[in-house]
């Protein structure tokens, strides 16, 4: 049983260690910037509102593609963090993949509360008039 689990193991890391480049490749030379390949935001279906993400799968193409200041018109706060988002998850999935615990981060108890509220304040700001800057 534990060699099963350990085989199963071993193919969910080659998988995760998979997604990322290849999630990049997809937003790269599939999805445009009005693309009908990608559901729309049901936030902003249901509500009118746009949530914090809104915009970010169009400002992580234009990136890919070297336009940063398209990237942040689309979603500035989302250029700004997913530099050292994909950093985290990238030191995560390797550190998980070549089972070296020494290898994660510490982050430590007040960054994911420090997140949130930038994350939730931004969402509320961009909603607000008179930051039609923030709006993709």
């Amino acid at each position: 049983m534990a060699k099963a689990f350990q085989v199963l193991s071993e193919h969910w890391r080659k998988l995760c260690l998979a997604v990322l480049p290849l999630g990049c490749a997809v937003v790269a030379f599939l999805v445009y910037t009005k693309s009908a390949l990608l559901p729309p935001c049901l936030f902003n279906q249901w509500t009118g509102l746009l949530c914090p993400g809104c915009g970010m799968t169009r400002a992580s193409h234009s990136l890919l593609h070297g336009e940063i200041a398209a990237g942040f018109a689309y979603n500035p706060l989302g250029v700004v963090l997913l530099p050292a988002l994909l950093y985290g998850v990238g030191q995560e999935l390797i550190a998980w993949a070549w089972e070296k615990p020494e290898w994660r981060l510490r982050l430590g108890a007040r960054l994911p509360l420090i997140m949130a509220i930038l994350v939730i304040g931004f969402g509320i700001l961009r909603n607000l008039p008179g930051f039609d800057f923030l709006r993709p």
